[in-house]
């Protein structure tokens, strides 16, 4: 399940045009037509909490993503298997953060994603993961 994401490429140029259009209203200025934005609202949707996963706190160091995989394995009793072509390491720190909002950055800071099937959960690189043909 995936978030939709409204791209900045859209969003910029209406931020710019407020952005302009704010300080001559401001000074009292009526605005002029020069000012109105010309593109169309964006409706951003309200969406529940993405991540609702329980707080953890990491503090990693060069750590390898496959012994990190596997304190995620441990900590949510996931079946997690890695593809043999992982590679990487891991710096963060992370204070209080769903674990599944980590898991998601982890794998997402090294050009990695999953695919969750029940209780078994697939990670392999972005481009092996949208070749593979999952039922």
């Amino acid at each position: 399940m995936r978030e939709r994401r409204v791209s900045m490429v859209a969003v910029l140029p209406v931020l710019i045009a407020l952005c302009v259009a704010a300080p001559a209203q401001e000074r009292g200025a009526a605005p002029s037509a020069e000012m109105v934005p010309r593109f169309p609202a964006l409706a951003i949707e309200r969406q529940q909490p993405r991540y609702t996963g329980e707080l953890i706190t990491l503090s990693l160091k060069d750590a390898d993503i496959k012994d990190v995989l596997k304190t995620f394995a441990v900590l949510t009793d996931l079946n997690i298997v890695v593809d043999p072509s992982v590679k990487g390491s891991v710096t963060v720190e992370l204070r209080e953060v769903p674990w599944d909002q980590a898991f998601e950055l982890i794998l997402h800071i090294n050009d990695l994603d999953y695919h969750m099937a029940n209780n078994v959960v697939y990670v392999a690189p972005l481009a092996k993961l949208a070749r593979m043909p999952f039922r």
